[in-house]
């Protein structure tokens, strides 16, 4: 009988611990679509947008499109894409942020049912500010790895983990990334694939706030 209390007062006290921890983190929500315009052996084209809202305060939220080409070789793929999304901010100055890029991407079947895959992106970053902050420019580098695992009847999960290496962090945005972890699935209706994913993220700079650490919930659907 101790010791079943001594379990219950153990479990309350880790819960009530990271209970703590997130609470000092920041939440988002996001939804997104993506269209495949047409895919290939050879090249693929895709556009996408989403609405990403913070759910830890009001006034913060943001709206994005991209496109992206691929031009496949094998295993490797070339790529190459323009993003641009609008960003709200009650406590900061709102801005549009252009952001071309490149980038590799390289995929190697460890299995039947097991892919790993890389992905290499350089991109410029265009930040401009609505208000009298001024406009900002920076190059950013990211490399992201990521096992994925055919567990069938169409369903799929993968984790990734994610390096940004921005050489400014005094942009004047908000968050600022400098690592990521994500994990998720992928299910493959009838008519378009639904992604769901969780990603848990670590910022170079946060302004007006000492949460460093942010969670992301995802679903996106794919056509």
């Amino acid at each position: 009988m101790k010791n079943s209390k001594k379990i219950k007062l153990l479990l309350a006290t880790l819960f009530l611990s990271a209970a703590g921890v997130f609470a000092q983190e920041n939440f988002f929500g996001d939804i997104g679509v993506t269209k495949n315009l047409t895919s290939s052996t050879e090249w693929n084209q895709s556009v996408y947008g989403h609405f990403k809202h913070f759910f830890s305060e009001d006034g913060w939220y943001r709206f994005g499109a991209s496109y992206t080409l691929t031009r496949n070789v094998k295993n490797w793929g070339i790529q190459a894409g323009l993003l641009t999304e609008r960003t709200f901010d009650d406590s900061i100055d709102n801005y549009w942020e252009i952001r071309p890029w490149v980038g590799l991407t390289l995929s190697n079947d460890i299995s039947s049912k097991l892919k790993f895959q890389q992905f290499f992106k350089f991109e410029w970053r265009n930040l401009l500010f609505a208000g009298d902050l001024e406009n900002q420019s920076t190059t950013r580098t990211r490399y992201k790895i990521m096992p994925v695992y055919d567990v069938g009847n169409n369903w799929s999960v993968y984790t990734s983990y994610e390096w940004y290496i921005q050489p400014n962090t005094d942009l004047g945005a908000r968050f600022i990334n400098s690592r990521e972890w994500n994990l998720g699935f992928n299910k493959k209706m009838e008519k378009f694939t639904l992604n769901f994913n969780y990603t848990r993220e670590r910022f170079n700079e946060v302004v007006l706030s000492d949460a460093t650490k942010g969670n992301t919930f995802s679903i996106t659907f794919i056509f």
